[in-house]
């Protein structure tokens, strides 16, 4: 087959073999697309998929492979394995992002499996940070349903409510909004784009919170008087008029929407608010006609669909309010803020520079609640899952740590420790990783300091010496999960100064320790695979279902004695990719003690790293101490931690066409001295967040 007659034949065969799908975009034009795909083909696929030689017995000069065979070229493109890293020429980003969306028009691929958080790493970190690059880059137009958190800030705000903290505690009866829809309980980021639609379920609730909205923004009350554009409907005693109706309608569009609904939107809204009022009277008919516009698909979605003439690549910038709901959602829970809202209505949100204005404001504003931040850590890290690890009491009685544990203020204290780090802002990840300061107990200063005064009365009135801390007794211990004596911890002494040799930043704080470990054990496993996979940027593959994985249960052995059996050759190919990775921290316990005897013997901490992706990080390592504090020296640990926060960021995997993304948002975090506010920024305004390809 010649060169002129495989584009158009390719077009055509990938084509017959996608599945409809109503909503997909509209494919490219074949004759715009035949230059590229046949160039892509003949240049670097033909030559080991051709008639010469069909390598994985795929051969594509025939166009014979089913669809599951095209989608797996288009995982392996995307993912930087094809072409093979030894081709003679291997494609540009550009060129990778222009036939990997050619292809998935043609295949009405919405999410590929690389989509997924887990699978990021499968991307060639050379293809993302090896050769410098500035092409253009881009997002696909994408419909995002808001987060748990950004739709309950969303409620609040409405009705001037403050937002209620992640991990806060509601009363049932006073909460505004129940959370109609929640995110995958899956370890690391958790709010991506494809992942997430609005079901039936979720619409009953959706319907309910919209109506317990409507009626509080009735209310009057001591300090907030309703809109008057509602209460001249809500409390009228006669039929609105169309104008009255019109008013109403509007006035929740632009508090809800950021904006005016159109002439045909004005005319349908208006219309069901007259039926609902003359059904069922005035103010249960606006809770009832006004209940619509809290279900509007804007309300519940993001659309990040752009708006323009498209560029000469193809890509447009996202409108105003999309890049106004886009940055305030990047870094808050709560609608837009009166200035960006401002700047997005005056057409001052309309360049790049225009949101690194906003960006840099909102990151620079102390007042500006940030939750997003520190989320972004948790979810990084992994730590508040100690929380939600069960140990039961026959265990926590063992370990001697007490009648109260008390995992949420360990987790607690390791929140401190991030904002500690990040307030100072200067190498935040190495400092993250290698601080030998800690918080200790962090939620009970304030109870302590409360009774201070009381606590001094009572001693003095029983002729005894006050207490100087609250870890004397035998029922809090939260002090020895630190190793740390009674008598050494103080009210103003936060954070602590730990032991070098004993603590070194987040992987050696308690709540990481505990969040990676079993109810009456360590996880070297789980540790040595976040280890590989957040700090080194590895991939491990999934456990065959074949495999019982399981260790011997023996209990008078070591956890190092009873890995044995991961070294058969079966297992080995893939836990040498973890395991020496993670041995090096049993010189902790599972509470997050350190530890220098296991069973009454000296305990094993040594390790190594293997290919770590770059020969200086490779070699035996003595503990986990030191194993952190080398790997939080490496410029490819610094690259990889930036992919994990593009993720996060942009709410899906890197391509290797994000490489011009990824390599100025490293560039902003290195030579701002290690400053998360520059990554951010840099992150917030790189055209994979503002702009999004129209084909």
């Amino acid at each position: 087959m010649t060169p002129a007659r495989l584009a158009p034949a390719l077009l055509v065969a990938v084509a017959a073999l996608a599945p409809a799908r109503p909503d997909a975009p509209k494919p490219a034009a074949p004759a715009a697309a035949d230059a590229v795909l046949t160039g892509f083909v003949r240049a670097h696929c033909v030559s080991c998929h051709g008639p010469d030689q069909q390598k994985g017995k795929l051969r594509l000069d025939t166009l014979a492979p089913a669809a599951d065979a095209w989608k797996d070229v288009l995982d392996r493109v995307e993912s930087g394995d094809m072409p093979p890293k030894d081709a003679k020429a291997r494609p540009t980003a550009e060129e990778v992002a222009r036939v990997t969306r050619l292809l998935r028009d043609r295949l009405r691929v919405a999410a590929s499996d690389l989509a997924f958080p887990g699978k990021g790493n499968l991307v060639d970190h050379d293809a993302l940070f090896g050769k410098p690059t500035t092409a253009p880059t881009a997002t696909p137009a994408r419909l995002w349903r808001v987060s748990p958190f950004a739709y309950r800030g969303r409620m609040h705000g409405l009705v001037g409510q403050p937002i209620p903290g992640e991990d806060e505690k509601i009363d049932a009866k006073k909460q505004l909004v129940v959370l109609p829809f929640g995110l995958s309980t899956d370890p690391g980021f958790r709010d991506y784009a494809f992942r997430y639609t609005v079901t039936g379920s979720e619409t009953e609730q959706l319907v309910l919170n919209a109506k317990a909205v409507l009626e509080y923004v009735l209310r009057r009350q001591p300090r907030y008087a309703p809109p008057k554009a509602l209460v001249t409907v809500a409390e009228g005693t006669a039929a609105p008029t169309d104008a009255q109706l019109r008013a109403a309608v509007g006035h929740l569009f632009d508090h809800v929407l950021l904006r005016d609904p159109t002439a045909d939107e004005a005319d349908r809204y208006a219309k069901f608010l007259a039926s609902a009022v003359a059904k069922f009277g005035n103010r249960k008919g606006l809770v009832h006609g006004l209940t619509p516009v809290l279900l509007h698909p804007e309300a519940v979605f993001r659309m990040e669909l752009g708006a323009g003439k498209p560029d000469e690549h193809g890509r447009v910038m996202l409108a105003p309010v999309e890049a106004a709901l886009a940055v305030s959602y990047a870094l808050t829970d709560a609608r837009p803020d009166p200035a960006l809202v401002a700047a997005a209505r005056s057409g001052k949100l309309a360049t790049p520079a225009d949101v690194r204005r906003e960006v840099t404001r909102l990151l620079d504003d102390p007042k500006t609640p940030k939750p997003r931040v520190l989320r972004f850590f948790r979810e990084y890290f992994g730590y508040p899952a100690a929380a939600d690890l069960f140990k039961d009491d026959p265990v926590i009685k063992a370990a001697d740590i007490g009648s109260q544990y008390r995992p949420h203020a360990l987790v607690e204290d390791t929140d401190r420790l991030v904002e500690w780090v990040l307030a100072k802002d200067r190498d935040v990840l190495r400092e993250l990783l290698t601080t030998d300061r800690s918080f200790v107990g962090h939620n009970d200063l304030e109870q302590w300091n409360r009774f201070k005064t009381k606590r001094e009365a009572d001693a003095k009135a029983a002729g005894v010496a006050p207490a100087t801390h609250p870890y004397g007794g035998k029922k809090n211990k939260l002090n020895e999960h630190y190793n740390l004596p009674a008598e050494k911890w103080s009210a103003d002494g936060m954070p602590f100064t730990l032991p070098k040799e004993q603590r070194a930043g987040v992987l050696t704080q308690p709540a990481w320790l505990i969040a990676h470990s079993t109810n009456d054990g360590n996880h070297a496993i789980h540790r040595g695979k976040w280890v590989r996979e957040r700090l080194l940027g590895g991939s491990i593959p999934d456990t065959p279902v074949t495999v019982e994985a399981k260790l011997p249960d023996e209990p008078e052995h070591t956890l190092r004695h009873r890995m044995r059996v991961t070294r058969e050759a079966y297992c080995w190919a893939c836990h040498q990719k973890m395991d020496p990775l993670g041995l090096p921290f049993e010189q902790f316990d599972h509470f997050g003690r350190h530890r220098t005897t296991e069973l009454g013997k000296p305990v094993d901490t040594s390790g190594e790293v293997v290919g770590g992706g770059d020969p200086a990080l490779d070699g035996p390592v003595t503990d986990a101490v030191s194993m952190v504090r080398k790997l939080a020296a490496s410029e490819r640990v610094a690259q990889v931690f930036v992919r994990h926060a593009f993720r996060y960021w942009l709410g899906r995997n890197e391509t290797p066409a994000d490489a011009p993304t990824l390599q100025a948002a490293y560039a902003a975090y290195r030579d701002g001295g290690g400053s998360m506010k520059a990554l951010v920024a840099a992150l917030l305004t790189s055209d994979a967040f503002l702009y999004r390809t129209t084909k």
